[in-house]
């Protein structure tokens, strides 16, 4: 598991921000903490909604097993914010 502090960064319209990942912490969390907002249904029986697509450096993206993310949406950079995990820095869109 990534331990080290990263850096995301969200672009949303025009604009980018950059967001703390702490080690350890979830890309939702960090979101989450960050004030982003950003869509969830951990706890309302549905998941999904907290998909992102990671822009660049997804192959900085450590996910947390068992997951049922299929490869063609890992290389696409589609991948639910509260399994991802930063070894590097990346740049993410809200889906």
């Amino acid at each position: 598991m990534p331990d080290a502090t990263q850096i995301a960064t969200l672009v949303a319209a025009d604009v980018s921000r950059m967001i703390e990942v702490n080690g350890g912490m979830t890309l939702l969390d960090a979101a989450l903490d960050a004030d982003v907002s950003i869509s969830l249904s951990c706890c309302s029986g549905g998941c999904g909604a907290c998909h992102v697509q990671v822009v660049d450096h997804v192959e900085n993206v450590v996910l947390d097993e068992p997951n049922d993310v299929s490869a063609d949406d890992r290389s696409r950079g589609e991948l639910p914010a509260c399994l991802a995990r930063l070894r590097g820095p990346v740049t993410f869109i809200l889906s």
